[in-house]
This record gives structure tokens, C-alpha cells and sequence, in this order.
């Protein structure tokens, strides 16, 4: 009976580390995305304020289109746009300039 109860106490432990592992690992990659996701806001902000619209595309920021995670930017109207992040076939982290707020797939997404 101790030898069970000493088996199942390091499983137990290796499967919490684990857990909370992964999922630290997360919070990291997500907080790393949206410090990108930042910096493009940023850039878009500034141009905006400068040129008075919305830039149509990354290239009037002079930022490279990705054709990866991302950030990709999307202008939906005059006064409205997207920049977003998309990971794989489900996941996604997703800003609006209206709400001002960063929503998505991931699990451990924080609302800024």
C-alpha cells in the first residue's frame, strides 16, 4: 500500500508540474504575440493621427505582410481595423480598435 501511495504522489506531482508548465509556457507566447500586436497598434495609431486615415495596407507602415503567425492587419472601415494573429486551424488572438480589447482561441488569453 506505501509503495502505491509513493507511485501515485510522483505522478501526481510530475503531472501538476507538467500542467503548470504548459500552461506558463502559453501565458509567455501569448504575452509575446501581443507585445508584437502592440507595436503594430502603435505604428497604425501614429499613422493615423499623422495622415488622418487608416492605413490600407502593412505596406503604407512599411511593415512586411506575414506569412506566418502573423500580425496581419485588416482594415474593415474608415474608422475601424483588426490586427490579429492566427495559430494553426483553431487558435487565434485577435485586437479591435473599437472595443480596444484582445480576444481568441487561446486559453489563457488576458483582456488589455
Amino acid at each position: 500500500m506505501r509503495t502505491f501511495l509513493r507511485y501515485f504522489t510522483i505522478v501526481l506531482i510530475v503531472t501538476i508540474a507538467f500542467v503548470l508548465s504548459s500552461q506558463y509556457i502559453q501565458h509567455r507566447e501569448n504575452e509575446k504575440y501581443m507585445s508584437i500586436g502592440e507595436n503594430l497598434i502603435e505604428k497604425i495609431e501614429t499613422y493615423k493621427s499623422i495622415n488622418k486615415k487608416l492605413p490600407e495596407t502593412l505596406s503604407d507602415l512599411n511593415e512586411p505582410e506575414s506569412m506566418e503567425n502573423g500580425p496581419y492587419y485588416d482594415k474593415i472601415d474608415d474608422n475601424q481595423y483588426e490586427v490579429s494573429f492566427c495559430f494553426g486551424f483553431d487558435d487565434d488572438l485577435t485586437y479591435n480598435s473599437i472595443t480596444k480589447k484582445w480576444t481568441g482561441t487561446m486559453l489563457s488569453v488576458p483582456n488589455k
